[in-house]
Order: C-alpha cells, then sequence, then structure tokens
C-alpha cells in the first residue's frame, strides 16, 4: 500500500493546518456555513469576488485559504493553464471544463471547512482551543 493521501485526505489535512492556526469567531463561522450555498447558488467566480470584495477578516480569510488551496494544494487536478496569481483573473482565464473542475473542488473543500470551522467554534462565538477543548 502507498503512503499517498486521498484528495479528501489532503483537504482535511490543508484545512485543519488553517483552522488551527487561526483566531475564530462567529462571524467566520457564518461566513464559512453559506459557503457552499453560495457557490451553488451563484456559482465559483461571483462567489469569490463577494468573498474578496468585503474588507473583514472572516471574507478575506476565507478568500484566502480557498485560493490557497486551488492554486496550490489542488493544481494538478484542476488542471490550471492559466498562470494568474489571482483565483478571480485565473477562472476568468479558463475554459468551461477547468472552471467547473475549480467549482467541483472548492466545494468538497469547503464542506471540510465547514466542519472544521464548526467544531472550532462554539455557538456563544468563542473559538475552542487546540483539541477542541474550551
Amino acid at each position: 500500500m502507498s503512503g499517498e493521501k486521498t484528495m479528501d485526505q489532503r483537504r482535511a489535512q490543508h484545512v485543519l493546518g488553517k483552522v488551527a492556526t487561526t483566531p475564530l469567531t462567529k462571524e467566520h463561522k457564518s461566513t464559512v456555513e453559506s459557503l457552499p450555498s453560495m457557490i451553488m447558488a451563484s456559482g465559483l467566480g461571483p462567489t469569490l469576488a463577494f468573498l474578496r470584495a468585503k474588507s473583514d477578516d472572516p471574507h478575506t480569510w476565507t478568500y484566502k485559504v480557498l485560493q490557497e488551496w486551488l492554486h496550490q494544494g489542488c493544481a494538478d487536478q484542476i488542471g490550471w493553464k492559466s498562470k494568474n496569481d489571482d483565483l478571480l483573473g485565473r477562472l476568468a482565464d479558463e475554459d468551461s471544463f477547468i472552471y467547473r473542475a475549480a467549482t467541483q473542488e472548492a466545494l468538497a473543500y469547503a464542506a471540510w471547512l465547514k466542519r472544521a470551522v464548526r467544531a472550532r467554534v462554539k455557538e456563544g462565538g468563542e473559538a475552542r482551543g487546540k483539541g477542541g477543548a474550551p
């Protein structure tokens, strides 16, 4: 058996690393919880534009984490042709097949992000400590 991780394991590892190093708030939780439905309703491009246009930390953090994953964490699986450093610019440069692949990957990643942030943020809005302990 090979030591290679599945894409789901790689997503989880990336998400958990980001969540563990970020002081999360109830606003982060709210932003992340709405991410999958925003992508499904509006599309990946408009969702990213919305996140980037907001100047508060939860939206900016969500955009940056998603951009990092789509640029680096799964670039081979998506098959990016564009070398644009900006995720929105990169999506605009690509064909519809790659756009759909990026959307599918963003949805899979968003599911992990949503689970991890929920596990870290209590109902009252305070972030839990490492390992989920208050």
